[in-house]
């Protein structure tokens, strides 16, 4: 048996509801189909709020010796998609984040973790759809792995559904929807109540500050919201704390400027007896205006540069006096060496301020 886990950084109330199936995503029977996919949905109230998921891990009951899988892809997505029920043929990679391609080796009996690539921001109020692809083309055991699943969901509910064929060509043509999907690990009890049900979220950005609006419909026990920033999803400043509604039944809407640009953004709740839950995950891509000062201005040999929302020179450009760019600048962190250039008037830019220089 091999049983499903996503590892990720935060997990509560998880979905763990075993249903032992022989089934895909690694195909390993002896019919000739040797190429298989899987597809999956996780609704939110089984993924346990806005998360960073880094890996897969894998537990294998029933080794059958030392084997290696080749060519594996795993592709993830926030997705709209709440029910195969429609279309029971394979989705398609469109839309989706590749998060690992390779191979996947077994030496017995045990558990393996999958990293990803780059890690996943899942936005904790969308479907978690998660495809595997098995596109190696290998047969190592004569018996299949089992796998630990959720548990049946139901008429006409199909959160799962699998594929496979001769080929990996064949295997896309191919397809069949289950009424349970790979199984979470780490929870006790397939559903619980959210403190606090949020039903729209957004971010801006509007000037020189990232705006976020949100609004709930229900909040528990709800004390406040606290935003942090990270710029590599791992680690994580507090930027600020909203006062939340307590206990409250009605639509409440919320708004918080910040002036602090980082790559992700998250938004959680604190109950009143500390208990938190991650709301939602934001991916931004925000262009704040670089206010900057330069020191020596005339200068001779170097300049330095100072001001704010600066991270690094990366964006750093210098023009001459007749708009020419010039290439072969050199900087040692945040100054610039001017030794190479004759005396004149340049111009510095860096994202959309750019500062007038002159070399004496």
């Amino acid at each position: 048996m091999i049983v499903f886990i996503f590892s990720i950084s935060f997990i509560k109330g998880q979905v763990n509801c075993p249903f032992n199936t022989p089934e895909f995503p690694f195909t390993t029977d002896d019919d000739g189909n040797l190429y298989s996919w899987s597809a999956n949905l996780y609704h939110p109230n089984q993924m346990g709020g806005a998360q960073i998921i880094n890996a897969i891990s894998f537990k294998l009951d029933n080794g059958g010796g030392n084997y290696t899988y080749s060519n594996i892809e795993i592709w993830v997505r926030n997705s709209t998609v709440t029910n195969y029920a429609s279309n029971q043929g394979y989705p398609g990679n469109t839309g989706f984040t590749q998060v690992y391609n390779g191979n996947i080796s077994f030496t017995g009996n045990g558990i393996y973790t999958i990293s990803f690539s780059t890690p996943f921001a899942y936005d904790g109020t969308s479907t978690y759809e998660v495809l595997i692809e098995n596109q190696g083309g290998d047969d190592h055991t004569w018996y299949s792995p089992w796998f630990d699943r959720t548990n049946d969901a139901g008429s006409g509910i199909y959160p799962g559904k699998v594929g496979w064929g001769w080929s990996w060509n064949n295997a896309k043509t191919n397809g069949s929807r289950r009424r349970f999907n790979l199984a979470i690990g780490g929870g006790t009890g397939c559903n619980y109540t959210l403190p606090v049900t949020l039903t729209t979220h957004n971010l801006e950005c509007i000037n020189d500050e990232v705006i976020f609006t949100w609004t709930t419909e229900a909040e528990i026990n709800n004390n406040y919201f606290v935003m942090e920033g990270s710029d590599n999803a791992t680690d994580w400043v507090e930027l600020n704390k909203v006062k939340g509604a307590g206990n409250s039944r009605v639509i409440t809407d919320y708004r918080l400027s910040i002036d602090n640009v980082y790559k992700y953004y998250r938004l959680s709740q604190i109950d009143f007896d500390g208990a938190s839950e991650r709301l939602v995950t934001f991916v931004a891509n925000c262009e704040m205006k670089k206010d900057f000062n330069l020191f020596p201005n005339p200068a001779t040999n170097y300049v330095d540069i100072h001001g704010e929302n600066l991270s690094s020179l990366s964006e750093l450009r210098v023009f001459n006096y007749c708009g020419q760019e010039l290439n072969n600048i050199s900087f040692d962190n945040d100054r610039i060496d001017l030794s190479g250039l004759p005396k004149g008037l340049y111009f510095i830019q860096i994202g959309l301020t750019s500062k007038k220089l002159l070399i004496k």
